[in-house]
């Protein structure tokens, strides 16, 4: 049950990362140049809010640690390592905005 908890909490985060790694793929095979209002708009607004609510990553990596003394199915343990790499990325971005870390 607490694997799909922390299925939810990833979403948003996969929800900024698929328009970034698009608009990077796009840009690498030069079909994009510029800014794009359908590629930009998510990370423009997560680069806004997440300095003030990013801390509250603590929560779902704090549900991860504990969920992985619970798991033993293997993919779902690979899946939570998926998940915790995604939040502590986000968390460090949050940390590099506030102290320049």
């Amino acid at each position: 049950m607490l694997f799909f908890v922390n299925a939810l909490f990833v979403i948003p985060e996969y929800c900024v990362l698929f328009p970034l790694g698009l608009r990077t793929l796009l840009r690498g095979m030069g079909l994009s140049s510029g800014p794009s209002v359908f590629l930009d708009t998510l990370p423009i607004l997560a680069n806004h809010f997440l300095p003030y609510v990013g801390w509250l990553l603590l929560l779902p990596i704090g549900l991860i640690l504990r969920n992985f003394k619970l798991e033993r199915s293997g993919w779902r343990r690979a899946a939570l390592v998926l998940f915790l790499i995604s939040h502590v990325g986000f968390l460090r971005y949050t940390a590099h905005l506030w102290f320049g870390i």
